[in-house]
C-alpha cells in the first residue's frame, strides 16, 4: 500500500468508529428507555391489582369500568 492508500484507509476507519460510538451510545439510550418504560409498566399493573383487590373485583372489570 502507498501512502495515500493508508492515509485513505486511516480515514475510512476513524469515520467508521466515529459512526460506531454514535451508535452504541444511541443503543444503550435505547436500552436504559426500555427498562424504564417496562419498569414503569410493572408498577402501573402492580397499582391496578392493589385498586382492584381494594374494591374487590376481578382486574379485568376494574379495567373495563373505571378506566
Amino acid at each position: 500500500m502507498n501512502n495515500e492508500e493508508i492515509k485513505s484507509f486511516i480515514q475510512a476507519f476513524e469515520d467508521f468508529m466515529e459512526h460506531f460510538e454514535a451508535e452504541e451510545l444511541y443503543y444503550e439510550g435505547r436500552m436504559v428507555n426500555e427498562k424504564h418504560r417496562s419498569e414503569a409498566q410493572r408498577i402501573q399493573e402492580q397499582e391496578i391489582e392493589a385498586l382492584a383487590s381494594k374494591y374487590e373485583v376481578t382486574v379485568d372489570y376494574y379495567i373495563a369500568e373505571f378506566m
